[in-house]
Protein backbone atom coordinates (compact mmCIF):
# COMPACT_ATOMS: atom_id res chain seq x y z
CA UNK A 1 0.00 0.00 0.00
CA UNK A 2 0.97 3.56 -0.49
CA UNK A 3 2.06 5.65 2.53
CA UNK A 4 -0.84 8.15 2.10
CA UNK A 5 -3.40 5.37 2.19
CA UNK A 6 -1.80 3.99 5.33
CA UNK A 7 -1.89 7.45 6.99
CA UNK A 8 -5.56 7.89 6.12
CA UNK A 9 -6.45 4.52 7.58
CA UNK A 10 -4.48 5.08 10.77
CA UNK A 11 -6.34 5.55 14.03
CA UNK A 12 -6.44 9.19 15.19
CA UNK A 13 -4.13 10.06 18.04
CA UNK A 14 -6.94 11.91 19.88
CA UNK A 15 -10.42 10.49 19.84
CA UNK A 16 -13.42 12.73 20.44
CA UNK A 17 -16.70 11.08 21.29
CA UNK A 18 -19.98 12.67 20.25
CA UNK A 19 -21.12 13.21 23.85
CA UNK A 20 -17.96 15.09 24.75
CA UNK A 21 -18.18 17.25 21.62
CA UNK A 22 -21.79 18.16 22.39
CA UNK A 23 -20.89 18.96 26.00
CA UNK A 24 -18.05 21.26 24.92
CA UNK A 25 -20.29 22.95 22.34
CA UNK A 26 -23.05 23.51 24.90
CA UNK A 27 -20.51 24.84 27.39
CA UNK A 28 -19.19 27.29 24.81
CA UNK A 29 -22.74 28.42 24.03
CA UNK A 30 -23.49 28.96 27.73
CA UNK A 31 -20.35 31.06 28.11
CA UNK A 32 -21.23 33.06 24.98
CA UNK A 33 -24.79 33.70 26.16
CA UNK A 34 -23.44 34.69 29.58
CA UNK A 35 -21.15 37.26 28.00
CA UNK A 36 -24.01 38.62 25.89
CA UNK A 37 -26.34 38.84 28.93
CA UNK A 38 -23.64 40.62 30.97
CA UNK A 39 -23.02 43.11 28.16
CA UNK A 40 -26.73 43.84 27.70
CA UNK A 41 -27.30 44.29 31.44
CA UNK A 42 -24.35 46.69 31.61
CA UNK A 43 -25.65 48.72 28.65
CA UNK A 44 -29.16 48.93 30.11
CA UNK A 45 -27.73 50.18 33.41
CA UNK A 46 -25.65 52.80 31.62
CA UNK A 47 -28.67 53.79 29.55
CA UNK A 48 -30.76 54.33 32.69
CA UNK A 49 -28.05 56.58 34.15
CA UNK A 50 -27.85 58.53 30.91
CA UNK A 51 -31.62 59.02 30.91
CA UNK A 52 -31.53 60.36 34.48
CA UNK A 53 -28.83 62.86 33.49
CA UNK A 54 -30.76 63.82 30.37
CA UNK A 55 -33.94 64.46 32.38
CA UNK A 56 -32.00 66.73 34.73
CA UNK A 57 -30.53 68.64 31.79
CA UNK A 58 -33.98 69.00 30.21
CA UNK A 59 -35.36 70.51 33.43
CA UNK A 60 -32.52 73.06 33.46
CA UNK A 61 -33.23 74.00 29.84
CA UNK A 62 -36.99 74.26 30.52
CA UNK A 63 -36.30 76.63 33.42
CA UNK A 64 -34.01 78.76 31.24
CA UNK A 65 -36.57 78.92 28.43
CA UNK A 66 -39.32 79.92 30.86
CA UNK A 67 -37.09 82.71 32.19
CA UNK A 68 -36.35 83.86 28.64
CA UNK A 69 -40.01 83.92 27.66
CA UNK A 70 -40.94 85.80 30.83
CA UNK A 71 -38.15 88.35 30.23
CA UNK A 72 -36.63 87.47 33.58
CA UNK A 73 -33.10 87.55 32.18
CA UNK A 74 -31.13 90.84 32.37
CA UNK A 75 -30.16 91.00 28.71
CA UNK A 76 -33.72 90.20 27.58
CA UNK A 77 -35.08 92.94 29.86
CA UNK A 78 -32.52 95.37 28.39
CA UNK A 79 -33.55 94.47 24.83
CA UNK A 80 -37.24 94.81 25.69
CA UNK A 81 -36.72 98.26 27.23
CA UNK A 82 -34.67 99.33 24.21
CA UNK A 83 -37.40 98.12 21.84
CA UNK A 84 -40.03 99.99 23.86
CA UNK A 85 -37.89 103.17 23.60
CA UNK A 86 -37.52 102.73 19.83
CA UNK A 87 -41.25 102.07 19.48
CA UNK A 88 -42.12 105.26 21.38
CA UNK A 89 -39.75 107.26 19.17
CA UNK A 90 -41.38 105.89 16.01
CA UNK A 91 -44.83 106.63 17.42
CA UNK A 92 -43.77 110.25 17.95
CA UNK A 93 -42.39 110.36 14.41
CA UNK A 94 -45.71 109.11 13.05
CA UNK A 95 -47.59 111.86 14.86
CA UNK A 96 -45.17 114.47 13.54
CA UNK A 97 -45.56 113.19 9.98
CA UNK A 98 -49.36 113.24 10.22
CA UNK A 99 -49.30 116.90 11.36
CA UNK A 100 -47.14 117.94 8.41
CA UNK A 101 -49.21 116.10 5.78
CA UNK A 102 -51.69 118.24 3.82
CA UNK A 103 -55.34 117.87 4.65
CA UNK A 104 -56.38 116.95 1.10
CA UNK A 105 -53.94 114.13 0.81
CA UNK A 106 -52.15 115.55 -2.23
CA UNK A 107 -50.58 118.91 -2.94
CA UNK A 108 -51.70 120.95 -5.88
CA UNK A 109 -49.06 123.20 -7.31
CA UNK A 110 -49.83 126.43 -8.99
CA UNK A 111 -47.24 127.42 -11.48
Amino acid sequence: MLPTVLAANAAPSITIELGAAVAWLLGALVVLFGIIAWFLRREITRNDEAHRELRADIKVVETDVKKLLAGDVPWVAAINSRLADIDSRFAGLGELMSRRAPAGGSEQRSE
